[in-house]
């Protein structure tokens, strides 16, 4: 029994020794690490990142892809369908060809908004009669 204990202390002593040796040796890692002066690499393999410079990392591969979408994007015709129906392609317009260029876009510009404008008129009457069938229950629900 005594020799069990002993062998026991033993072999918490060599584990302790090996976990002071690992360590020193990990802290030798983190001076040649600080010595780069390469944040990246020292949070890469030491630390680990906190949340706001996570963030600010994030933020900034956010604001690259930005800039990078806007430069590779060009500006839109708006004009080029019309054109291209009115069939005057890239060449140039005349005066009277400009203004029925115009008045195609104004007619199509038109036809969007009334769409549209149906469309919020039918959402509207459906809220109304929704708020109406709504009171009707409230109504009877107060008449009980």
């Amino acid at each position: 029994m005594e020799r069990r204990c002993h062998e026991q202390i033993k072999e918490q002593e060599k584990g302790a020794q090996a976990e002071i040796l690992w360590k020193l040796e990990f802290e030798k890692n983190i001076q040649q690490l600080r010595q780069n002066a390469n944040t990246e690499t020292l949070f890469s393999k030491v630390l680990e990142k906190t949340i706001y410079d996570k963030a600010r990392d994030k933020m900034k591969q956010g604001k690259k892809a930005e800039e990078e979408d806007t430069s590779g994007t060009q500006e839109k015709d708006y004009l080029a369908p019309i054109l291209k129906k009115l069939g005057f392609g890239t060449q140039e317009l005349n005066e009277e060809a400009a203004i029925m260029v115009k008045n195609e876009a104004l007619r199509n510009l038109k036809e969007r908004l009334l769409t549209r404008a149906e469309i919020i008129q039918r959402r509207l009457e459906d809220e109304q009669k929704l708020l109406e069938q709504a009171y009707a229950n409230l109504r009877r629900k107060g008449e009980n």
